[in-house]
């Protein structure tokens, strides 16, 4: 018999011929609401201003971006950085923080998916992104300043986790949680979701809180994120990371 005549695979479609001049925002606003959510979650980005530079799909030079607004009225928000959506391959290095934020407002979810109110607290968050050949590596700073929780909140998706024993450990003496989570990757890989190895992160910090640690530990590898994404059981996977409070937020305290 005839061996079995395989199929060449079908070659990568082209990038779409698309480019655009020199954009310009002054004054904007954004609305967004979560309508998933009971009660609704509902934010407003204000006064938001900046450039991002002229693209082509057939130029590898990237477009500069710099943007500033506020984040409900007062907290301010900068992005800066470069980008290139357009090419054969996603390029960005973009750096993102915004300082200050009232999470009274985050209620809805925390009281979903922790079992409890929020009083009280700010949150400060800085972020930087950067896809490269493929791989991404990415660095994201959380602080939260005398976050405070209220009443226990009765939720069927709420996570069975020692949250406010977690809280009270990760707080230093001043009551501020200074957490960073580092992640890396292959974006080529399947397996490699970004959204779930932060939950597992965040999972694993809650039931195993280090506060003595002033650094994290080097991010994971993509192999290493396949294992904390599917990670079920109560012990730490070998040789996974646990990140802890970092004493470093020089960004946050302006």
């Amino acid at each position: 018999a005839s061996a079995p005549v395989v199929a060449d695979a079908a070659p990568a479609a082209p990038p779409p011929q698309l480019r655009w001049r020199e954009i310009r925002l002054a004054g904007g606003t954004v609305d967004f609401t979560d309508n998933f959510i009971r009660p609704n979650y509902s934010a407003k980005l204000t006064d938001i201003g900046g450039e991002v530079s002229a693209l082509a799909w057939d130029s590898p030079q990237p477009a500069t971006v710099k943007i500033s607004g506020k984040v409900d009225g007062a907290a301010p928000l900068e992005i800066g950085g470069t980008m290139h959506p357009l090419g054969p391959r996603l390029a960005t290095d973009i750096t993102a923080s915004a300082r200050g934020i009232d999470i009274t407002r985050l209620t809805a979810y925390s009281g979903r998916y922790a079992g409890y109110g929020i009083e009280k607290g700010t949150l400060s968050v800085k972020v930087h992104y950067k896809i490269e050949n493929g791989k991404l590596e990415a660095e994201n700073n959380v602080y939260l300043d005398q976050l405070t929780f209220g009443d226990k909140i009765d939720s069927p998706d709420a996570l069975k986790l020692p949250v406010l024993l977690a809280v009270s450990l990760l707080k230093d003496r001043n009551g501020v949680i200074d957490i960073d989570l580092p992640i890396s990757g292959s974006l080529d890989d399947p397996q490699f979701s970004v959204g779930r190895i932060v939950v597992r992160v965040i999972v694993n910090l809650i039931t195993r809180p280090s506060p003595r640690r002033s650094r994290c530990s080097p991010a994971p590898s993509a192999a290493e994120g396949r294992s904390w994404a599917m990670w079920s059981s109560p012990q730490a996977p070998p040789n996974s990371a646990t990140p802890a409070a970092s004493a470093w937020t020089p960004w946050s305290r302006h």
